[in-house]
């Protein structure tokens, strides 16, 4: 019984990525991010819950730096499965800033997954949330 136990938890993990402490499923998303003009900075980008959207501060975090490679690619590592929101944006001038003019428009590129587009603002969470899946990927394209 013990062997079969540990067997179906082998198959588990092996297609889940694994469990946190608090026995959740966890798994890595891989965000490919496309349309970038300019090898200057860094993108910063937030893997954000309902709650914490539009907010300066989510659970997970990354960053791609874009010294001259031809590809642009962030991994969020040990992500618990459910749904989330993106929000990116090209740090040009590398503050850590987005970068706004007087009205408080962005004057940096920036994006959201499903390349959400809010109308006089930012998109809702709906717009730009998907579901996070074992050994997810999505693609966000910055668009001028």
């Amino acid at each position: 019984m013990r062997i079969k136990s540990l067997a179906i938890l082998s198959i588990l993990v092996s297609s889940f990525g694994g469990f946190d402490q608090a026995g959740d499923v966890i798994t890595n998303l891989k965000v490919n991010v496309e349309g970038i003009e300019t090898n200057q900075g860094q993108v910063l980008a937030t893997l954000c819950k309902k709650e914490e959207f539009l907010k300066s501060k989510c659970e997970y975090s990354g960053a791609v730096k874009l010294d001259n490679v031809s590809e642009h690619v962030i991994v969020f590592e040990n992500v618990k499965l459910g749904e989330y929101a993106l929000q990116l944006f090209h740090d040009v001038n590398n503050d850590f800033k987005l970068q706004t003019n007087l009205m408080g428009i962005p004057t940096e590129p920036f994006a959201f997954s499903n390349n959400a587009k809010g109308k006089f603002g930012p998109p809702k969470f709906e717009q730009a949330a998907f579901e996070v899946t074992p050994d997810a990927e999505i693609t966000v394209t910055f668009e001028q």
